[in-house]
């Protein structure tokens, strides 16, 4: 489901509470994501659906996912596949970093 490529703020919310819905059901990484980085700024996203002086594209929503996202990250997490590789990795680091933990409390 594309949340931001959506033709209404209507469409876009239920895009949204979709993901809400279906959130313990999401990896992990995709958790953190929405939690962080869509959830707060959800509005500001999407302002131009409701606005027609706000442009649907701009640097300065551009320039906060050029911060907050490396250049490699973004061009890994464009296709699903990518996506896919990244949540399972990240998931796996997670995995051994709490297995660890584990064993040195044990």
């Amino acid at each position: 489901m594309l949340m931001f490529n959506q033709p209404s703020y209507d469409e876009a919310t239920k895009s949204l509470n979709w993901f809400i819905k279906e959130f313990d059901n999401l990896p992990n990484f995709i958790q953190i994501q929405l939690q962080k980085k869509v959830i707060p700024y959800f509005k500001t996203f999407t302002l131009h659906l409701t606005d027609d002086n706000v442009p649907k594209t701009s640097n300065l929503c551009e320039n906060m996912f050029g911060k907050t996202n490396p250049k490699h990250n973004k061009r890994r997490t464009k296709i699903i596949k990518g996506i896919d590789t990244r949540c399972r990795l990240r998931e796996r680091k997670w995995n051994e970093r709490k297995l660890k933990k584990n064993q040195r409390s044990s």
